[in-house]
């Protein structure tokens, strides 16, 4: 079976849901944070006490990776190891290599994260989701079981978006 792409989980679903929980990872201590069953529950935990979910029942560590993994799949926050050219670089590593000196630490807030975060107008938003698509592409240091060649899944969209509108379609049904 071919493997699927998903990206923020179907959890997360609305990106406005992203960056108030990214506001709230940051403030309450999980920037830098955020591994451990402990932790990861807490965060599911932080996320209902702070109106971002609402759920019955405990919190779980399963859906605090979940958001973890939204937020490191969008590029808003560090990962722990990145597989570059077959070679597992730590992120301190790569990242002093790449010229961010402010990340050290897995799940640590990039300069994305940060900016999303700041953001205060739609316009800003968008930008910030915009280059955050457009840069993603498959395979990638963190999803690398996918056949040989790479794409850029937004681009795609955007292109069979084009296909359709000269194809004279009004949209996607």
């Amino acid at each position: 079976m071919p493997n699927v792409w998903n990206i923020g989980n179907t959890t997360v679903r609305n990106p406005k849901r992203i960056e108030n929980a990214l506001s709230v990872f940051a403030s309450e201590g999980f920037s830098g944070n955020a591994k451990g069953s402990e932790q990861e529950a807490r965060l599911h935990e932080v996320f209902k006490e702070k109106s971002i979910l609402d759920f019955e029942g405990a919190a779980s560590d399963f859906n605090g990776r979940k958001w973890r993994a939204a937020f490191y799949q969008l590029g808003f926050i560090s990962y722990e190891k990145y597989n570059i050219n077959g070679h597992n670089i730590d992120v301190q590593k790569l990242f002093q290599t790449i010229g961010e000196q402010n990340i050290k630490l897995p799940y640590q807030l990039s300069e994305a994260g940060i900016d999303l975060i700041n953001a205060k107008t739609i316009p800003e938003i968008d930008d910030i989701y915009t280059r955050q698509f457009a840069c993603y592409e498959l395979p990638n240091s963190l999803e690398t079981g996918f056949p040989k060649g790479k794409m850029k899944p937004f681009i795609l969209f955007l292109q069979v978006l084009n296909c359709l509108q000269t194809k004279g379609y009004a949209g996607l049904n």
